[in-house]
């Protein structure tokens, strides 16, 4: 972290720099163990199953591509069960539990059981009864992107002048690709270059493959 702040600094030092989240996406093997075996899931498509014992577990997988928010929900009432949301690393990010009292669970009304989804990978959702022959009925997930960039931040250019921002992406694996809202402003290229052609200001964006995106607002001046 402290290495990208001060690439930052060295690029853009004669730019207000305000970075608003520096956390570059990453690659990260998916987990293993309690999850093989686990049945992939589709956005809004229902799901049902039967648990015959008590402590029955069935596992599910979702590959989420972007960073937003996850809901799950059931047209039906939970009793008596528990549910985990694990990340890719298998660090457990949400545990709720459900009994014939408790209507928190009653996926459906208002937005739902939810969770906060920070990074790209595949997520896992365990549900255990916690009694014999439970009936789920109509179990399903949705997704809301989040359009926010990783990392945003100001530049203030000279007109004439050039400066390269790859160092921003240079962590990251995946497929970049450059823009630029008003090439008459300034222009950029595949590489992250940004020449400055006339006063104005202008957005440059560097779009991850993964969903994920960089913005910097570039000031030219004359």
């Amino acid at each position: 972290m402290k290495r990208l702040l001060k690439k930052i600094a060295a690029i853009v030092a004669t730019a207000a720099v305000a970075v608003s989240a520096f956390v570059l996406p990453t690659t990260t093997a998916s987990a293993k163990g309690p999850f093989d075996g686990a049945v992939k899931m589709e956005f809004m498509e229902y799901y049902d199953h039967n648990f015959q014992t008590k402590g029955e577990v069935i596992t599910y997988k979702v590959d989420i591509k972007k960073r937003g928010t996850l809901y799950l929900r059931c047209l039906d009432l939970f009793k008596y069960t528990e549910t985990r949301i694990y990340n890719t690393s298998g660090d457990l990010i949400l545990d709720a539990q459900s009994s014939v009292n408790s209507h928190d669970l009653r996926w459906g009304v208002g937005e739902g059981q939810k969770v906060e989804i920070e990074k790209p990978g595949t997520y896992y959702i365990q549900m255990k009864s916690s009694t014999e022959n439970l009936s789920v009925k109509d179990y399903y997930i949705k997704f809301d992107p989040t359009d926010k960039p990783t990392i945003a931040f100001k530049l203030t250019m000279k007109k004439g002048t050039s400066v390269s921002l790859g160092a921003v992406t240079e962590n990251y694996d995946g497929k970049v690709t450059w823009t630029s809202t008003k090439k008459s402003v300034a222009t950029v290229s595949s590489t992250g270059k940004v020449t400055a052609k006339k006063a104005g200001t202008t957005t440059v964006r560097a779009s991850l493959d993964n969903g994920e995106y960089i913005q910097i607002t570039v000031k030219v001046t004359k």
